[in-house]
């Protein structure tokens, strides 16, 4: 987790290299985790130790967080003002089979961005909403394609319907000015 936190990105990818050959990565139900091994090592003195919570969360966190991620939660939190301003995708739901791998506002370009694929690569319809829009023109691409354009009131909204499958899928939601 600190390595990731640091931005060691070399050691954290040689790390998470041993672990995905050594330590029986497994999938179930779409989510991947490390399955608890009390053994310290193997006749070959490797590393073979792994316990819940390292196999269940902190692999799973250093995969995840980015630099600096949690200096940013601590000297920059996200406060009711923060978020009250901010769009943000509504209607997301676990039961959906679809693993959102990114959802991002950039402030400066007006555009939220979200990418996902499903997690055992079966197409499935997601509906969700960008809400919390400026008024104004928004256009919606889809994998790099125009799909459509809205005129929104402030504090407006997008409802979004999308075929996801095996393969990454990126939805742009962009103000235009």
């Amino acid at each position: 987790m600190w390595l990731s936190e640091l931005g060691q990105k070399t050691q954290l990818e040689g790390l998470l290299d041993f672990v995905d050959e050594k330590l029986n990565p497994t999938w179930e139900k779409g989510g991947l985790y490390y399955p608890r091994n009390d053994r310290p090592w193997d006749e070959d003195m490797e590393w073979t130790h792994m316990d819940p919570f390292t196999g269940n969360a902190a692999i799973a966190y250093a995969r995840l967080n980015v630099e600096d991620g949690q200096k940013l939660m601590w000297e920059k939190p996200w406060t009711n003002e923060v978020l009250s301003k901010r769009p943000y995708v509504d209607g997301v739901e676990l039961g959906q089979g679809v693993d959102f791998l990114r959802g991002e506002w950039d402030e400066e370009a007006k555009a939220a961005v979200v990418t996902m694929r499903s997690w055992d690569r079966e197409v499935r319809g997601v509906r969700f909403v960008v809400k919390n829009l400026e008024a104004g023109e928004w256009v919606v691409w889809v994998d790099g394609k125009l799909v459509r354009s809205d005129i929104v009131g402030k504090g407006g909204k997008i409802e979004l319907d999308v075929e996801v499958g095996g393969e990454e899928v990126d939805v742009v939601v962009v103000k235009q000015e």
